[in-house]
């Protein structure tokens, strides 16, 4: 079964947490897993840099391949501050395919969070333990259901316990704003104010901002509460009391939802719990719990139940992380850990082989990447408390040296262990720019064949984790503009695909693959059960392929950049194969002429009655224009311009005065012909421009100028008619592979709408 999942960005905590949790159940399940991420719906962006990312949307509509039986979809992340129509006909248009909405409710089978329950605890606690009364809210907009969700637990347990709650004690901003304008706004409307509540983390680190930016104290002067509990959320200076909701634990049980949607057609709508979190930003340091489980550990003695301690222990590390067969491993791991540690400590002595024992044992939790299920700070808390234990019973010098120093080589691992995660994204992000750029490098300077280099293209990312890859491309690059409608491709070629370390080229007649085929076909092996990312490839306005690739959840912050390194590559790849064609058909012509003997000045290029090129001659040399503008990477305009009415002029005032006509169409086009124009006679009465330029607004002053000269000629000919022309027009920036034939089509399409727009033929 293949099993899609929609949302925005994977580079974001909360999106990669989903995306492991949903992994992780998908392994579990022996099921496939397509994640297909694109940004946000409605959304342009002025940055120059970021105006081309509606592209990525594009990536939404492969959720309606036939290919997947099933779509998982997280809208809040996709349709953050879009309206509820506009959602319900983004959700309706993938038809009949069943569907489970993630993190919202639109009509469809759920897996939400239950908001409520920790930010009713977190509510409690501030205004109850805390005594705070004075409160304001930096909400999201309330298209977005989880911020709607959070603004009403707030506002109804203020009025419930009497506290105000106006409007201007509330300020909206985005869910994705780093929020300090408004959290500056807030601070302006309520300056007696105690407790900022933020829809989420992010907001709240950037309240930290304004708050600190104004010299107030975050935990003493005014308390911030969030919402996630995102990895910087402990991190921050101090440490930002929030609402935990588990996003992988949400992954896994969307998963689990829609596979029992499709198998068993048993629809469920889980709710995952949230829990209040406090830290030091509301005036907190240690939980009762945590209080508890460290107090718990300081009171072992020869009678406590270590199997029970134990688990104690991790139920407390590894609260809310779900059930997945990764959290069972790693709760399995920590277990027999524990439950040798604390067994070896309430011994009368030490024993050094248990001391090596449970180092190893610790070693392998660090190679599984386990200490990623849990906080590493609160593990080292918990053994440092016991190894106290051992100190404070003045065993023997020998025993409180094997502590300490078992200790101390676990603190080295998880130094190490952090040091070397940074350090290997670091490598990996430096590789995948290496391998891509060599690989570029080889399809440019060793002449590999144009099939060969996308093969060549995929095969170093297996240094990346990635055994399954597969490059989809167009024929011709699909221009989308931000307004277009994007048009379902019925087909794409598969060029290259992978196993483990080899790389394929697919041979011609087997590359259409239907859309409908795209993830599921005789190049896909079912038994092999895989997690794959689908990457969108395009540059500027252009759309060029797809890449779809198991690159394991660690590695989906490389995302992007992996994007924009392959969409480089296969626009180098398909100019470089548009240039040897080119280079081959000149040869070729070069050659014929060569044969006969006859050379380009005398070959019959112009046409005998202008002067101007032939039908020939224009497209030799508009090639040529069309080569030089793809090189300079600058627009390309092509017309097509007819003669009106000459049939009539032939027929009313004879054929001289038609031959007299074509003079003056010629005439007319001379007086437009610029240094870099090309102009030549495609048949009778319709001739051809080519141009390059840096303005495409060119085009349409072609028109006007073409207007202006046709007027000044037919007020200074004596004739008793009008020369009258109609041109089309087709203007195309060159940052891709475009084919002559292709722009004299559109301006010919241009040319019929203009033909009905002809003016009077007696003047």
């Amino acid at each position: 079964m293949n099993i899609g999942l929609l949302l925005g960005s994977v580079a974001d905590e909360f999106s990669s947490a989903l995306c492991r949790g949903a992994e992780s159940a998908a392994r579990e399940l022996g099921e496939n897993l397509i994640v297909i991420p694109g940004k946000y719906l409605d959304q342009h962006s002025e940055d120059p840099m970021e105006r081309f990312e509606y592209q990525y949307n594009v990536l939404f509509s492969y959720g309606k391949s036939r290919s997947l039986d099933a779509l998982m979809i997280c809208v809040p992340t996709i349709a953050p501050d879009v309206s509820p129509e506009a959602i319900r006909n983004f959700l309706e248009g993938f038809g009949e395919i069943p569907i489970v909405t993630v993190a919202s409710k639109e009509g469809y089978p759920s897996v939400t969070f239950d908001n409520r329950s920790g930010l009713i605890q977190a509510m409690d606690y501030l205004i109850h333990t805390m005594g705070k009364k004075k409160f304001g809210m930096l909400s999201g907009r309330f298209g977005n259901a989880d911020a709607k969700e959070r603004y009403d637990v707030v506002k109804l347990f203020l009025e419930a316990n009497q506290l105000e709650f106006g409007e201007e004690q509330v300020v909206f901003t985005g869910m994705d704003d780093w929020s300090e304008d408004a959290a500056a706004k807030l601070l302006d409307q309520n300056p007696d104010m105690e407790v900022v509540v933020c829809t989420n983390d992010a907001m709240a680190l950037g309240a930290y901002e304004e708050i600190k930016r104004r010299r107030l104290q975050i935990g003493q002067d005014i308390y911030v509460l969030g919402f996630d509990d995102i990895e910087g959320a402990a991190n921050a200076d101090p440490p930002l009391a929030t609402v935990h909701a588990n996003a992988m634990a949400m992954g896994h049980q969307a998963f689990m939802s829609v596979y029992r949607y499709v198998a068993w057609n048993k629809e469920t709508n889980p709710r995952i719990q949230t829990s209040f979190v406090p830290r030091e930003s509301v005036g907190f340091y240690h939980t009762d719990e945590e209080n508890d489980i460290l107090q718990f550990v300081a009171n072992l003695n020869a009678d406590s139940d270590v199997a029970y301690s134990a688990g104690k222990v991790v139920d407390y590390l590894m609260n809310g992380s779900g059930m997945s067969a990764d959290v069972l491993r790693a709760r399995e791991a920590f277990m027999e850990f524990y439950s040798l540690y604390f067994q070896m400590i309430l011994e009368d002595h030490i024993d050094e082989r248990k001391v090596v024992e449970l180092l190893r044992r610790f070693k392998g939790i660090v190679r599984a990447g386990l200490l990623d299920m849990i906080d590493s700070l609160k593990f080292k808390e918990i053994v440092e408390l016991a190894m106290y234990q051992v100190l404070d019973k003045q065993h023997s010098k020998t025993d409180g040296r094997l502590i300490v120093q078992l200790n101390t080589q676990m603190d080295h691992k998880i130094y190490e262990y952090v040091q070397q995660k940074i350090q290997r994204e670091r490598y990996e992000r430096r590789n995948l720019e290496f391998d891509v750029t060599r690989n570029m490098r080889n399809i440019l300077m060793m002449n590999v064949d144009a099939e060969a280099s996308y093969s060549t293209l995929l095969r170093d990312i297996y240094r990346m984790g990635v055994t399954r890859s597969y490059l989809y491309v167009f024929d011709r690059p699909m221009l989308h503009n931000p307004d277009d409608v994007w048009k379902l491709p019925e087909e794409m070629l598969l060029k290259a695909y992978t196993r483990g370390e080899s790389a394929y080229s697919v041979p011609r007649t087997k590359q259409r693959i239907p859309f409908n085929h795209l993830f599921r076909n005789q190049f896909f092996d079912e038994r092999d059960v895989s997690c794959y990312i689908v990457l969108d490839l395009f540059i500027g306005p252009r759309q060029y392929g797809i890449l779809v690739c198991d690159l394991p959840c660690r590695y989906y912050s490389l995302a992007d950049m992996m994007s924009y390194q392959f969409s480089t590559a296969v626009r180098i790849i398909q100019m470089t194969n548009r240039a040897r064609e080119l280079g081959h058909q000149l040869e070729e012509s070069q050659e014929a002429l060569a044969e006969h003997k006859v050379s380009m000045e005398v070959t019959g290029l112009t046409d005998s009655q202008t002067g101007l090129f032939n039908r020939i001659g224009f497209r030799l040399h508009a090639e040529e224009v069309l080569r030089q503008a793809q090189e300079q990477e600058r627009y390309i305009v092509v017309a097509h311009a007819d003669m009106d009415y000459q049939n009539r002029i032939n027929s009313q005032f004879g054929h001289e005065e038609g031959d007299a006509a074509i003079r003056g169409v010629v005439a007319i086009l001379q007086e437009l012909k610029g240094q870099r124009m090309v102009v030549g006679r495609l048949s009778g009465d319709g001739f051809g421009i080519a141009f390059d330029t840096n303005d495409p607004e060119d085009a349409e002053r072609l028109r006007e100028q073409l207007e202006a000269v046709t007027e000044q000629y037919n007020r200074e000919s004596g004739k008793q008619y009008n020369v009258r022309l109609s041109m089309g027009v087709s203007a195309c920036c060159c940052t891709g592979e475009l084919r002559l034939e292709d722009l004299l089509r559109q301006a010919d399409d241009d040319l019929y709408l203009q033909k009905k727009k002809k003016k009077s033929f007696i003047g």
